[in-house]
């Protein structure tokens, strides 16, 4: 029988989060558990707070997103959690090797917000640990070419630069 995956997501929402807020690991994992996950200080700050429980090793990789399709679809799965976002979440879905986490949800997340379950077709297949704030910036210029300012693009800036 297929191993699926359980996204790394749901771990950090469970264990990870409620060990950074208050120091303490309530999970001790019985068998080894692995994260492949990209490769940056937020991930960095959960699968230490992970390994604060034990027998949990974490690949943090900028590479990531090439190794987790193989690496999840292998049998048994080399991963049992992985760090996904909008654009590396789509292949494994196709590929069938994560599965629903309704059950861990109903279980472990009674202190999960709405906002925070990535429904697929009715089914939670992702649990949202971060945002991502991206802003776009523009470069103005004025007649001194030295005398750059950076600001933030916002919509009443795009209405004044549009008219």
């Amino acid at each position: 029988m297929k191993k699926f995956l359980t996204i790394a997501v749901t771990l950090s929402a469970f264990v990870a989060v409620p060990m950074i807020g208050f120091a303490a690991c309530d999970f001790k994992p019985s068998s080894k558990v692995s994260l492949l996950a990209n490769s940056f200080a937020a991930w960095k700050a959960v699968s230490d707070a992970m390994g604060e429980c034990g027998n949990f090793e974490a690949e943090l990789d900028a590479e990531f997103r090439k190794k987790q399709p193989d690496a999840f679809a292998a049998n048994p799965s080399l991963y049992q959690l992985g760090g996904v976002s909008n654009g590396t979440i789509q292949p494994l879905l196709s590929a069938g090797t994560i599965r629903p986490l309704d059950d861990l949800v109903a279980k472990y997340g009674k202190d999960l917000q709405p906002n925070q379950l990535i429904r697929i077709n009715g089914q939670i297949m992702a649990i949202a640990t971060m945002v991502n704030n991206q802003h776009l910036m523009y470069r103005e210029i004025s007649s001194n070419l030295w005398d750059w300012r950076f600001q933030p693009l916002t919509m009443s800036c795009l209405q004044q630069r549009t008219k």
